[in-house]
């Protein structure tokens, strides 16, 4: 987390993906982002099948670090740059068929990381003004694009929002220049909770569908693994077990298995993988183009 903190603040373009809420309901399609190593036109957004086929491609922009289904699936919420020439990022949704296409703010800070409120009328994100002192902060806005308000104000860097299946609380991750952790707090910036503490980075949170657990990645030194906890803290599961490096993890809507970003030597692709780390399935195979950043939408 701290390399990915420091990476942020020096340029927008080094900020990893990162998945997004799932909501209950049946497993439709996943949605992801493709980066094509300098092939312009692979850029964008696609949704694809959970077996891997029928892929759809939403979008053909360049530069999207982190997507979110909105609670229906009719829509997808991204950061990205609104102009070829503009090097701030903003909130953006569009319909899943790519139609509709609608900016949500306008201001010359960082605005990255969206995540959809349960009843969709709001949305998560975080923010960073690009400021040498200046922090990661969490807000969330309408999704109209009014309303913006600001959820924690402390001088560390907090990062990846999710919202819980009930709306009362967000998780995210805090990073104090050491190591990262993953907290929850009140949809109304009150009664912040730290859930883990150790020495290790643990980012990139996302709740089950249920809203018992949540699933984030695990950094201990160069590995990344996937792992799930009480959503209250507790019971720490490690879910993936590979030298390769398995992040971004997002709860199929059926909340009996986990969409992820994984290594596979040549690239990164889409993988799934049951609760309890059996059955790794590979979604995406598309050699020398990064497939990352999964959100698991309804049926």
């Amino acid at each position: 987390m701290a390399a990915v903190l420091m990476a942020c603040t020096a340029a927008i373009v080094a900020v990893p993906e990162k998945a997004e809420a799932t909501f209950p309901g049946k497993n439709g399609r996943i949605a992801h982002n493709i980066s094509g190593r300098g092939v312009y036109n692979a850029h964008g957004i696609y949704t694809i099948e959970a077996n891997g086929k029928n892929r759809s491609r939403v979008t053909h922009d360049v530069g999207i670090y982190s997507l979110s289904y909105s609670p229906n699936g009719d829509r997808i919420t991204y950061e990205g740059s609104v102009s070829e020439y503009d090097s701030d990022y903003e909130i953006l949704t569009i319909g899943a068929d790519g139609e509709d296409r609608r900016q949500l703010t306008y201001n010359d800070k960082i605005d990255f990381l969206p995540s959809y409120s349960p009843n969709g009328r709001r949305i998560a994100f975080t923010s960073w003004d690009k400021g040498r002192d200046s922090d990661f902060e969490i807000f969330t806005i309408s999704v109209n694009g009014g309303d913006r308000r600001q959820l924690t104000h402390n001088s560390t860097d907090d990062s990846w929002p999710d919202y819980a299946p009930t709306g009362n609380r967000i998780a995210y991750s805090r990073y104090d220049g050491h190591n990262a952790e993953i907290f929850t707090i009140g949809a109304d910036g009150k009664n912040r909770r730290q859930l883990t503490d150790n020495t290790r980075d643990d980012d990139q949170p996302s709740y089950s569908p249920g809203g018992k657990r949540i699933a984030f990645m695990g950094k201990d030194g160069h590995d990344k693994e996937i792992y799930t906890i009480n959503a209250n803290g507790g019971d720490r599961r490690q879910v993936t077990h590979n030298a390769t490096g398995d992040y971004e993890p997002s709860y199929s809507p059926s909340g009996d298995r986990i969409a992820f970003t994984g290594n596979a030597g040549h690239d990164q692709e889409i993988y799934t993988i049951r609760t309890d780390g059996g059955d790794r399935r590979q979604v995406t195979q598309n050699y020398k183009k990064e497939d990352t950043s999964p959100s698991w939408g309804i049926r």
